[in-house]
This record gives structure tokens, sequence and C-alpha cells, in this order.
């Protein structure tokens, strides 16, 4: 219990690990949390949380197309995982980051790929990333 915490999950529990791993780390391999949002003040709760490292985001420089989809085969206490990354020629995956959301309506695409953009905005300060920005 004292190695990966609790079994069960609450949000102020969410919130409270969000703010300690929401510090950018110097180990460019380390993960952080990048965004996050949780709303526990009524009765339809809703959190949705996205972690990477400094060096998935780099790959986000190098891509012109996104790729992102969320499965129930991959789940952390029921709810799905996203995931966003590119592909390269040779179809290659190669992940910016992941999502943590209560479900995969389009409100938890756009946080993630927003996401994305303040992470790339704010790590590699550049204006926006190019594969969330390429239009063909």
């Amino acid at each position: 219990k004292k190695l990966y915490g609790p079994a069960q999950i609450n949000l102020n529990y969410i919130k409270k690990w969000c703010i300690e791993k929401s510090i950018i780390p110097n180990d460019p391999d380390e993960c952080f949390v990048a965004n996050y949002y949780i709303k526990d003040d009524d009765a339809d709760p809703l959190f949705r949380l996205f972690v990477t490292t400094k060096n998935l985001m780099k790959s986000c420089l190098n891509s012109n197309h996104v790729c992102a989809d969320a499965t129930y085969k991959l789940i952390w206490q029921g709810y799905p995982v996203l995931i966003v990354g590119t592909t390269d020629k040779q179809c290659a995956f190669h992940p910016f980051g992941i999502a943590l959301c209560i479900n995969e309506q389009t409100n938890d695409f756009e946080f993630m790929f927003k996401s994305v953009q303040l992470t790339v905005e704010k790590l590699l300060t550049v204006e926006k990333c190019p594969a969330l920005f390429s239009r063909r």
C-alpha cells in the first residue's frame, strides 16, 4: 500500500498527486504531470491529466501529423488511457504522452491536444507544435 498508494483512488488523492508531480524534473526521461483539470465540487466529478517527459515532447517538433486514441484494454482505475503521438516513415509510433480522463469524449481529446501545445510552448520555447497545426 505504501509503495503503490491506495487501491481505491479519490479525486483529492489525484489532485494532491498532480500537484506533487507538476514540477518539471531535470531528468529528461522522468515523467511529470504537464497539465491537469479536476472538478470535484458537485455530483458530477471530472478529472483529466496529461503525463509526459521532456524527451517525449521533443519528438513533437519533428512531426507533421498527430495520432491519438483511447482504449479500454489499457485502463487505470477503470478509466481509459488516452495516448497521443506521431508515426515516422517506417510506421513506428512515437508518443508525446498519455492522458487519463473519466471518458473519451471530444472534450477529453481537446484537453490532451491543448496539453501538448501548452507543454511544447513551455518546455521548448516555440509558439506552436507543428504536428498540431499543420494542415494539408
